[in-house]
C-alpha cells in the first residue's frame, strides 16, 4: 500500500443539499436528481453576506411576504432573488460551488431501485473529484435527505473508498444538520433548487434562458467541479461549462 506523503496539515468542509429523487418513475418531472454543494474558507463572512443580501432584497420586495427570521428555501425564491444572492456572494466572498446530476431515465434500473446505495455512490463520484491535498474532509448534509436510510453508511462507504481503497485522504467525516440552523446548507439548497429548475426544463425540452444565464455567471466565477451521470448520456453539455 502506498504511503501518504506531502500532505498538508489542514482540513476542508463541504456543504451539500439535494433536489429531486432517485426513482424508477419515468415521469418527466422525476427525470433528474441533483446534488449541489458549496465550500468556503471563510464561512462567517459568507454567512454575513448571505443574510445581508436576503435582508436587502426583501426590504425592496415586501410583496413576497417572506420572513427573514425563518429559513427561506430556494423553491420560495424568484429568479432575481437568487441572482442577487449569488452575485453578492461571488462578489464579496470566496465561495465556490459544485454539482452532480443523476439522470434517472438513462441510469441502469438496479441503480434506480436502490436509492440509498446509489446516493452513496453519487457522493463518492463527486467528493473524489473535489478533494485535493488535505488531512481531513468534512461533509455537512441536510438531515432531511430522503436518499439516506442509514446516516453512518455514507461516512463508512466514503472512508472505505477514499481512505482505504484509493488512499486519497486520511480521514473523512459526514455530519447531518437541520438546515434551518446551518447557513451553508441553506445556500446549497438555493443552488440545488436553481439547478433542478433548469434540468426539469431540459426534461421537458424547454429552455429557461434566465436560469441558464445565472448558471453561466456562476460557472464563470465559482464552479469547482460538475458532472453528469451517466456521462455518456449527457445531451446538455452547455450546462456544464462556461
Amino acid at each position: 500500500m502506498a504511503k501518504l506523503t506531502n500532505r498538508k496539515e489542514n482540513h476542508l468542509r463541504f456543504n451539500f443539499d439535494e433536489s429531486g429523487s432517485i426513482t424508477t418513475s419515468n415521469k418527466l418531472n422525476n427525470r433528474f436528481f441533483i446534488v449541489a454543494g458549496c465550500q468556503t474558507n471563510d464561512p462567517n463572512k459568507v454567512k454575513r453576506v448571505f443574510r445581508k443580501a436576503k435582508v436587502n432584497y426583501l426590504k425592496h420586495h415586501p410583496e413576497l411576504e417572506l420572513d427573514i427570521k425563518k429559513e427561506i428555501k430556494g423553491s420560495q425564491m424568484p429568479l432575481d432573488f437568487k441572482d442577487y444572492i449569488f452575485t453578492e456572494l461571488m462578489k464579496k466572498t470566496d465561495i465556490r460551488f459544485n454539482f452532480i446530476v443523476f439522470d434517472n431515465h438513462n441510469a441502469e434500473e438496479h441503480l434506480r431501485k436502490k436509492p440509498n446505495i446509489t446516493f452513496n455512490y453519487i457522493m463518492f463520484l463527486q467528493v473524489h473529484k473535489l478533494i485535493e491535498n488535505y488531512e481531513h474532509i468534512y461533509l455537512d448534509l441536510d438531515d432531511r435527505n430522503k436518499a439516506v436510510e442509514n446516516l453512518k453508511a455514507l461516512e463508512e462507504y466514503l472512508q472505505t473508498k477514499l481512505c482505504a481503497e484509493l488512499n486519497k485522504i486520511p480521514d473523512i467525516n459526514v455530519q447531518f444538520f437541520d438546515s434551518s440552523q446551518h447557513t451553508l446548507i441553506q445556500i446549497a439548497d438555493v443552488f440545488s433548487n436553481h439547478l433542478f429548475r433548469i434540468f426539469k426544463s431540459v426534461a421537458y425540452n424547454q429552455e429557461r434562458l434566465g436560469d441558464i444565464e445565472l448558471l453561466r455567471k456562476i460557472h464563470d466565477h465559482n464552479v469547482q467541479y460538475c458532472q453528469y451521470f451517466p456521462a455518456n448520456k449527457c445531451q446538455c453539455l452547455h450546462l456544464f461549462s462556461k
